[in-house]
């Protein structure tokens, strides 16, 4: 799909551009990746300016970020990013494309308990489907058209064909990467990052990623649907225990 397209549909859906969580009076930015540890990375942001609560509510909603209490926090697209905040520190996490994709699934299809709603209600995924009609309905998506759980790494932190962040994480390492952060972030940012808070875990619901990925053919899939995440963040395409 063209840039120009893609554009356009940024315009139309501009939430998928605000990418970037701003914590402004200390110079740094969180690349927000969907399905990559992205709701207890910003509990973790929202503690080190708050204070840590035993509940936060909206958290995962763009108005909570744009809305700040005090102003000490935006979203902002890389644009605005690059403008504003030129000499920020950012930062992102990442996740192997077949654990997140895995991980999709059972959290929007096969565990939700609500109705299917959005993207995957228009597009006439459905809650029995099995992990292989899903994989295989997904990957014929474009980034500019799918839902932005499973819109490529790649495409959710580049800006004018490079990548945003400076420190990227994994959160296969999340525990040693996140302790790097904070060093970094106290050494660049003058500023203490609290511990990393685990808000939610359907891990013990679902199946290993390997099993539900038995099927060579899906592999696949993923490997050419994601191929420059794999590429970027993942080039030895190992599939996660």
């Amino acid at each position: 799909m063209s840039q120009i397209v893609q554009s356009i549909m940024r315009l139309v859906r501009p939430d998928r551009a605000r990418t970037y969580v701003v914590l402004k009076e200390h110079g740094l930015a969180y690349g927000r990746v969907p399905k990559a540890a992205n709701s207890s990375i910003k509990l973790s942001l929202h503690d080190t300016l708050m204070g840590e609560q035993k509940v936060v509510k909206d958290v995962n909603t763009d108005r909570f970020w744009r809305e700040f209490p005090g102003g000490r926090a935006d979203l902002l697209t890389a644009g605005e990013l690059a403008k504003q905040y030129p000499d920020a520190f950012v930062f992102t996490f990442t996740r192997n494309p077949f654990a997140r994709v895995a991980s999709c699934y059972y959290d929007k299809i096969a565990l939700r308990k609500k109705p299917l709603s959005g993207f995957y209600a228009r597009n006439g995924f459905a809650k029995d489907m099995s992990f292989s009609a899903f994989v295989e309905k997904a990957v014929g998506f474009s980034d500019a058209t799918i839902d932005k759980h499973l819109e490529s790494q790649v495409s959710v932190l580049s800006h004018k064909g490079r990548l945003v962040p400076e420190f990227i994480g994994r959160v296969e390492t999340i525990a040693e990467d996140w302790a790097r952060l904070q060093a970094e972030a106290r050494q660049r940012c003058r500023i203490e990052l609290t511990r990393m808070r685990d808000i939610h875990n359907t891990r013990t619901r679902r199946p290993p990623t390997g099993e539900v990925f038995s099927d060579a053919g899906l592999v696949r899939l993923v490997e050419e649907r994601y191929a420059a995440d794999f590429e970027a963040f993942y080039p030895g395409r190992e599939m996660p225990e």
